[in-house]
């Protein structure tokens, strides 16, 4: 160990880049690249020449530089991912004893979240197919294709790599319900995801893979920069559509102008990126009160509070009908006696009452002289005559409470007035 944590950082990210090519679920080439990029970058930013020179205080000190510089935290946290990675795999490969940055904490996402996206509305949808269709070819993509592509993203939000990787062969369009299928080496999660659509866009996509071979994509989407744009260019045209139908009414386009609808940015900061048509799917099914688990599961979120922390604003508020409810569960009849349950309130108050009553009757005549045979047969008020019943007659009956009720003398211990009677008998 101590001659593995001696050898330079290089040798241990060569084998660590060939650990992370050699994974069940082999990562894309970019993240590789990327991760092992961002590591390079702290521990060359820290000095940092072996395993040994790793040191929290190090990575902290080049966090706090970048926060300095303005970076986000999901910038920041990616780095912080990264390295943490590498010396946890160092500890358990045996080149570490213990992880040198087990302590560094991750800067809250949510707290210093520079880039917000907006979800596409109902409303705009309508536009944006429109101009759509009414344009020509932009970045290698006929209209019918990027319509096909927009509606598809909204009604399965699957992402954009995931998209790209759909071939006619993962299109089941017939039956009642039509699906999309991505492979599980294709997804996020590593698990094959099968999203439903309607059966308007079956029919589209239908008619867009009729000459492609199986191994075809169905989208020939450009690169990820260049899809982004391309959406934005046909946001553009929607909402120049959008606005020259009120050419003609100087009022109502100023209005138009100042409006956020169909922009690519509002007045709160939020941006409309073509990640932002996967939260339009959340969004949507939010806005119609779907249960947030099945949002969950449409979503492939690894957890409820991921759900929850996304659309629950957009869920309705349900807490006052909630709390509304209670009122006629409260007044429901108990299913045993058929009694409402303040009834059956009052009548425990009165058997306790009877019950102590009872109890003071009783010794009284154990004070007077009588045996416990005597006492034990005494009825308490309203008591019906029943047979005793139990072990020796040990219960008493009665039709208040509707309980046995176990005599005291009959209890473990002896009480001073019984031992006075044995004593004087």
């Amino acid at each position: 160990m101590a001659i593995e944590a001696g050898k330079p950082i290089g040798v241990h990210l060569a084998a660590f880049e060939a650990k992370m090519r050699a994974r069940k679920r082999q990562p894309t080439e970019k993240h590789v690249l990327s991760t092992i990029g961002l590591i390079r970058e702290v521990f060359a930013a820290a000095r940092f020449e072996t395993p040994n020179d790793i040191t929290a205080d190090g990575v902290n000190l080049y966090i706090a530089t970048m926060k300095a510089d303005g970076l986000a935290a999901r910038t920041i946290q990616k780095r912080i991912v990264a390295c943490k990675a590498f010396t946890r795999w160092l500890v358990d490969h045996g080149k570490l004893s213990h992880d040198p940055l087990r302590t560094v904490e991750r800067p809250s996402v949510k707290e210093d979240r520079r880039l917000r996206r907006r979800m596409l509305t109902p409303a705009e949808w309508p536009y944006l197919r429109s101009a759509t269709l009414a344009s020509g070819a932009r970045h290698g993509m006929s209209p019918l294709e990027r319509v096909a592509l927009y509606a598809t993203a909204i009604q399965t939000g699957l992402r954009s790599a995931e998209l790209r990787s759909v071939s006619k062969a993962d299109l089941f369009l017939t039956g009642e319900r039509p699906y999309v299928r991505c492979r599980g080496e294709n997804t996020k999660n590593g698990k094959e995801a099968r999203q439903y659509i309607q059966p308007d866009l079956a029919a589209e996509l239908r008619s867009l893979a009729t000459n492609k071979t199986p191994a075809t994509p169905v989208f020939p989407m450009p690169d990820e920069y260049h899809v982004a744009e391309m959406l934005r260019e046909d946001l553009a045209v929607a909402r120049q559509q959008w606005l020259d139908e009120v050419r003609h009414d100087p009022d109502a386009r100023a209005k138009r102008d100042e409006s956020d609808f169909l922009a690519f940015s509002n007045h709160e900061g939020e941006v409309l990126q073509f990640h932002s048509l996967r939260h339009t799917t959340g969004s949507w099914l939010a806005l119609q009160g779907v249960h947030p688990n099945v949002i969950k599961t449409v979503m492939r979120h690894s957890t409820i509070t991921l759900t929850m922390d996304a659309y629950s604003h957009l869920l309705p508020d349900q807490h006052p009908d909630a709390i509304g409810g209670m009122s006629s569960m409260m007044a429901q009849p108990l299913a045993a006696t058929g009694t409402c349950a303040s009834d059956t309130a009052v009548e425990t108050a009165v058997g306790v009452q009877n019950g102590a009553i009872a109890c003071d009757q009783m010794r009284a005549k154990v004070k007077d002289g009588k045996g416990p045979e005597e006492a034990e047969s005494l009825e308490f008020p309203g008591e019906t005559a029943k047979n005793p019943s139990g072990r020796d007659g040990s219960r008493t009956h009665t039709s208040v409470a509707g309980k046995r009720i176990l005599s005291p003398l009959r209890l473990p211990f002896r009480h001073a007035a019984q031992m006075r009677h044995h004593a004087s008998s």
